[in-house]
């Protein structure tokens, strides 16, 4: 009976492994995985993407042009690189250049009337300044005849109004009076003129001096524009 149960057990496991192997001989081929090989070798490998819009730069400044020039050429084309303080257009010069020319002459006229002022300074104005001197010495003078007629004037009244004297040496007295007042009125005028003469003579020197400063200034701010013309 052992024996049997025996046989049995051993049969049962033969058909079981017989079973399996039948399994695996009769499973598709298509189940088995391929694999892809190559040979390998060193390569760069590119990544690009497609987007649509508007392109901004980085970096961007604005160039304010001036109204009264015209561009005459534009030194650099759309989208091409350029380096610090490279001329990217031309402008028109030709007023500029036209105005500096004039200026240039202003100066030349302005340094010359300057230095006949200035040649003539140590003779003219020693003139003026001793016309000065004469004209206060005159006015000096003209007080003090004033004075001295002014006193004989008072006396003479006096001797007028006591009897001592006649009415026309009275008269004349006065008279002399009213001349050299006139005479201390004009020396005054003269006086006054002098002193004019004399600090005309040195505003028309000081405004000579101002003047060639502004045409000065005025050829170089030109020179500057010229200059600045390439932008």
């Amino acid at each position: 009976m052992k024996k049997r149960k025996k046989l049995v057990i051993i049969l049962v496991i033969v058909v079981v492994v017989a079973l399996l192997g039948a399994k695996t001989l009769l499973s598709p081929k298509n189940n088995i995985r391929t694999v892809d090989t190559a040979e390998a070798s060193s390569k760069t490998l590119v990544q690009s993407i497609t987007l649509t819009g508007n392109i901004k730069t980085k970096d961007a400044e604005e160039i304010l042009l001036p109204t009264t020039q015209k561009v005459t050429k534009v030194l650099v084309e759309e989208g091409q690189e350029v380096e610090k303080n490279q001329p990217l257009i031309k402008l028109d010069t030709y007023d500029l250049e036209s105005q500096l020319q004039k200026a240039q002459i202003s100066l030349e006229m302005a340094e010359r009337e300057l230095a006949n002022l200035t040649k003539e300074n140590s003779s003219s104005r020693k003139s003026l300044e001793n016309a000065v001197a004469q004209a206060e010495l005159n006015l000096k003078n003209a007080q003090s005849k004033y004075e001295d007629a002014k006193t004989r004037h008072e006396q003479s009244k006096k001797l007028y109004e006591a009897g001592f004297i006649s009415k026309s040496e009275y008269d004349n007295s006065l008279s002399a009076l009213m001349d050299m007042e006139s005479n201390v009125q004009s020396a005054e005028i003269a006086l006054d003129n002098a002193k004019r003469a004399l600090e005309d003579y040195d505003e028309r020197i000081y405004q000579q001096q101002k003047q060639l400063e502004l045409t000065r200034l005025d050829l170089s701010n030109l020179k500057k524009k010229i200059a600045d013309s390439n932008i």
